[in-house]
């Protein structure tokens, strides 16, 4: 009876693959709070005891604590997810991982292709995983129809329009690495598996995607209080100044705008517009998050500080769209 009694304690916790020291738990502690605000101290708990259970380094992007705007809840709620990177640490630690056979694409011909050069989308992608106790690859099969994530308008995102291909290989990868090594890997899915980003991240509106951004129903909760009283004083002040910024090569706007920080937002859409950056609010959203670290809603950019504010003018103005330019966006 008493070795019955121990055993169930024996087994009740997974011992860490890595144990954060205080400094380390502290840093991380700071990089939630830029990347994921609104989560709680629950959710943080359960990241922080997830990324040592794995042995998943935030700092190199192999974990994330990533937040969705929940309808339901009226709220932002937070999900652990892995990137691509993460996974194959992850099977690569059990020791018998073997690698994996080249990304393969196919199109409505069904014949697989090593590289996809045609200019229309693949319909599907295949990626085998090689373990050193299985005789043959495990082959998973990621249709683009089931995870091409899409705007309100249903066309392909900013990232699936541009990188569709290798999107969809990662989300064929991803899948083979779970059925491969469930004992690792159950339950962690990359971000190009889940949801569309650029959806969740903003709330439902009616409105046209080209809009500019600070004119969506989204934002009109946080103009409240600096609106109701700057606006008439500070608004009609500023204005005559807007061309002087002009000569930093800043076109649309100013480099120290002194605007409201709504024609702030309405000028970085512009630009950004303008240079082949994004056409809508989506992408606006999408290239900022990329650039700032952490997730941006639309709702967001009117609590920029000065300093993200300008980063974000600056990258716009330094970055050129080319082709196969600003992949892993």
């Amino acid at each position: 009876m008493t070795t019955t009694a121990e055993q169930p304690q024996s087994r009740a916790i997974v011992p860490y693959l890595r144990q954060f020291n205080d400094e380390e738990t502290r840093l991380v502690g700071m990089l939630l709070a830029q990347v994921a605000p609104k989560a709680n101290e629950q959710e943080k708990a359960l990241f922080l005891y997830t990324a040592q259970k794995k042995g998943l380094d935030p700092f190199d992007k192999q974990i994330y604590l990533v937040p969705r705007w929940d309808s339901n809840k009226n709220g932002y709620t937070h999900s652990v997810q892995v990137s691509i990177d993460g996974l194959r640490l992850m099977a690569q630690r059990s020791g018998k991982y073997a690698g994996q056979t080249p990304y393969q694409w196919c199109g409505v011909d069904g014949k697989w292709v090593d590289v996809w050069l045609a200019d229309e989308l693949p319909i599907a992608a295949r990626v085998g995983i090689l373990r050193h106790d299985f005789k043959q690859p495990l082959y998973s099969v990621a249709l683009y129809k089931s995870y091409v994530q899409t705007k309100k308008d249903g066309k392909p995102n900013t990232f699936w329009e541009r990188y569709g291909p290798h999107m969809l290989a990662k989300c064929a990868e991803a899948l083979s690495i779970r059925r491969g090594f469930p004992e690792e890997t159950s339950g962690f899915y990359i971000p190009e598996e889940m949801g569309n980003p650029e959806l969740v991240y903003v709330a439902e509106t009616e409105q046209d995607d080209t809009a500019p951004i600070a004119q969506s129903e989204v934002v009109k909760d946080a103009p409240k209080k600096p609106q109701q009283q700057p606006r008439p004083i500070q608004q009609n002040k500023p204005q005559p100044q807007r061309p002087q910024p002009a000569k930093d090569n800043i076109t649309p706007m100013p480099v120290k705008a002194t605007s409201t920080s709504k024609e702030q937002i309405n000028a970085l859409y512009d630009l950004g517009k303008a240079k082949g950056h994004w056409q809508g609010q989506s992408g606006m959203c999408a290239f900022c998050s990329a650039e700032l670290g952490f997730n941006i809603a639309r709702e967001d950019f009117l609590q920029l500080s000065p300093e993200q504010y300008q980063h974000l003018v600056k990258a716009v103005e330094q970055e050129t769209v080319t082709a196969g330019a600003g992949a892993g966006r």
